[in-house]
């Protein structure tokens, strides 16, 4: 028994890396292999309209039930990538000019 066990930690010992990149590619594969089921939702583009309404306007009014940190942090990528807020009435004429292609923002 104890000898087995000496095997088996020699052996992973000598192939823990090895089987670390395994483990992760397995679970990436799994993780990949949802993606037609856990899809980008519908709402998504609102949530980043309101984050950017915050980053460029400076106002959070594209409804305030859900806290902004969130959404700020999600627009903050295309903020920075030179993308602005349009100034829509509301987050959703804003979210279905985001969805029209399934791009977030258009460019200035």
């Amino acid at each position: 028994m104890v000898a087995e066990q000496q095997t088996l930690n020699g052996w992973l010992a000598r192939h823990s890396g090895l089987l670390s990149v395994l483990l992760v590619i397995l679970a990436s594969v799994r993780i990949v292999s949802t993606y037609h089921v856990f899809s980008q939702t519908s709402d998504e583009p609102a949530h980043i309209a309101a984050g950017m309404q915050w980053l460029d306007q400076g106002i959070y009014q594209y409804e305030p039930l859900h806290p902004p940190l969130a959404r700020v942090a999600t627009a903050l990528g295309p903020f920075l990538d030179g993308r602005r807020s349009q100034h829509n009435a509301d987050m959703w004429s804003r979210a279905r000019q985001f969805w029209a292609g399934n791009r977030t923002m258009t460019a200035p």
